[in-house]
């Protein structure tokens, strides 16, 4: 190619840790989408960097991308992408690719989807690789061309912890098409649960930053008899998997809960969330939090904290916001269990949610808006 000086889009060179099959979180699902929608209008090469501890624990089925002639995926070591000389964008994804793409010495572009000085609890199980991981991630954002944040939350975090003044803020896109009620349930495992019984509904990587544990405490709490459905897999370590069985072992047994480690596809997805009464994130760190647009789309009244990009995310819509638990634990835990006790059963709160003003916030979100924003930055990378 000429290096769309002629208006075309460049070929894009995406680089990644999660890519299908081995996805775990909102990061590897954009890739996904990204490569999908890029594909359809130039030549787009992806690599996915293998050597992740945990790169077996795939938890989120998406489609096998099709192939075709506009479309390559590479794996390769991260040692080894020095090597790689695809595409006239190099676009990445993760810190183990901003990393690689450093050493690589080649120029490229960033999306941060997070950072590791905002998820302090690693520094406990880390000692000094975490002080080391986050120096390293700092040197190679502040080397690269352009950097794109998920929300202005990031960006925010960028110019505070690693001096990154300078950034675009490019939410991650999603088709809202394909996200409404599904009053089916074939695509739902059965014998699990009579899924016309109101649940509430806890998604995400077992993780700290997702906030399970003031979700389990909060149940404890609770004297109405609810069912809870926690579409929870992935753990980031052993030890959160461990913690994660404690808490199921503690629920009393006037509750229910559906533990459903692995993921169901986007049809299933788009069920679970219609099915569920009420969907609740008690993140305590959550950069843009995808699954929660997902199931405002699909009609389910959210429950989300007040932390990182859910604000700008869920924006005007009728999302109940809880405070910031590092704010005072107490006051959250009160606030979660409030909710818990009635959200599920407000009929105003699920009519505002499925209330046309809802979708059309949420429609400034579809890849139909984003991606012409995203080949404006490509076409300002080629030209330097």
């Amino acid at each position: 190619m000429n290096g769309g000086r002629d208006g075309a889009v460049p070929h894009i060179h995406l680089v990644s840790s999660e890519f299908p099959p081995l996805v775990r979180g909102g990061a590897g699902i954009h890739v996904y989408e990204l490569h999908r929608h890029l594909s359809r209008v130039t030549d787009v090469s992806v690599t996915l960097l293998r050597g992740s501890p945990r790169e077996q624990s795939t938890s989120i089925p998406l489609p096998a991308p099709a192939r075709s002639q506009r479309y390559r995926v590479h794996r390769t070591l991260a040692d080894s992408f020095a090597q790689e000389t695809f595409g006239q964008v190099v676009h990445t994804h993760s810190m183990a690719a901003h990393i690689a793409a450093m050493r690589s010495g080649r120029p490229y572009l960033s999306t941060v989807h997070s950072i590791e000085a905002d998820r302090p609890w690693r520094a406990a199980r880390h000692g000094d690789l975490f002080e080391r991981a986050v120096d390293t991630e700092m040197a190679a954002l502040n080397a690269a061309s352009t950097v794109i944040c998920v929300s202005e939350a990031i960006a925010r975090d960028l110019a505070k912890h690693y001096g990154i003044e300078r950034s675009h803020v490019v939410p991650p896109a999603y088709e809202v098409a394909q996200w409404y009620h599904d009053d089916a349930c074939d695509a739902l495992p059965q014998r699990v649960l009579p899924w016309d019984r109101p649940f509430v509904l806890a998604t995400g990587r077992i993780s700290k930053q997702k906030g399970y544990r003031y979700l389990f405490a909060a149940l404890r709490r609770l004297r109405r008899p609810t069912t809870l459905v926690a579409r929870a897999g992935s753990p980031e370590s052993d030890a959160d998997a461990a913690e994660f069985r404690a808490w199921l072992a503690k629920v009393p047994e006037r509750h229910t809960v559906v533990w459903l480690e692995s993921g169901l596809g986007r049809r299933g997805m788009r069920q679970l969330y219609s099915k569920a009464a009420l969907h609740v994130s008690p993140a305590i760190y959550e950069p843009f939090g995808l699954s929660n647009v997902e199931s405002l789309l699909c009609g389910t009244p959210v429950c989300a904290t007040a932390v990182g990009g859910t604000p700008q995310a869920l924006g005007d819509t009728p999302a109940i916001l809880l405070p910031d638990p590092a704010d005072g634990a107490l006051e959250f835990g009160d606030r979660l269990a409030e909710v818990l006790e009635t959200a599920p059963y407000d009929p105003e709160l699920r009519e505002q949610t499925r209330a046309p003003s809802t979708r059309h916030f949420l429609a400034e979100g579809d890849w139909e808006r984003v991606l012409p924003r995203m080949l404006q930055i490509y076409q300002e990378a080629v030209h330097g």
